[in-house]
């Protein structure tokens, strides 16, 4: 947009809606369960479009954080392009790597021994503490750089496939080193 067009707009801010707000309307408008509901609506933190999104193939998505977690936790390259020839489409990587950092700032979170209710991925407790377990903080920090990274590639349309593996390779070696 233009500088003189941007001088003469005003910019309006909307705060984050609360989880039961955006729990109630999973509910009545997407006719999801309690269960799946709560889940997405812990999950998105008041972004309502982001709740919508993930609302679409919530136990897919559910079922790809576990895997993505298991094949962080023990490497198998072969697995890993198995489970990766689905992650062709950016927009689906992209909400998967949200969905991983939620996770992983839940595990440090649970490090810091936050309360469990302050814990977006509650599902996926026994992940959280098998991570929190197995991995120092810092390495867990160094992964969240590595998918803001990965993300910010992701706009500059590099080649997915191998993108998509360095990703994987460079978050196994960074959990993984001693």
């Amino acid at each position: 947009m233009l500088d003189t067009l941007k001088s003469r707009c005003t910019k309006i801010f909307f705060p984050n809606l609360k989880n039961g707000k955006i729990d109630t309307f999973l509910q009545n408008e997407l006719n999801l369960n309690d269960d799946e509901s709560n889940f997405i609506a812990h999950i998105c933190n008041g972004d309502a479009a982001f709740a919508i999104e993930l609302s679409k193939n919530i136990n897919k998505r559910k079922e790809n954080i576990k895997t993505l977690v298991s094949l962080m936790m023990h490497y198998d390259i072969n697995k890993w392009e198995k489970f990766s020839s689905n992650l062709k489409d950016k927009k689906e990587f992209k909400i998967l790597l949200k969905l991983l950092l939620i996770f992983l700032t839940d595990v440090i979170n649970y490090k810091n021994n936050v309360t469990s209710n302050q814990i977006r991925c509650i599902f996926f407790l026994d992940e959280i503490k098998k991570i929190n377990e197995k991995y120092k903080a810092n390495n867990i920090y160094k992964c969240i750089d590595i998918i803001n990274e990965t993300e910010q590639n992701i706009t500059k349309n590099l080649y997915m496939p191998l993108l998509i593996t360095t990703f994987y390779i460079e978050i196994f070696q960074i959990l993984n080193k001693k």
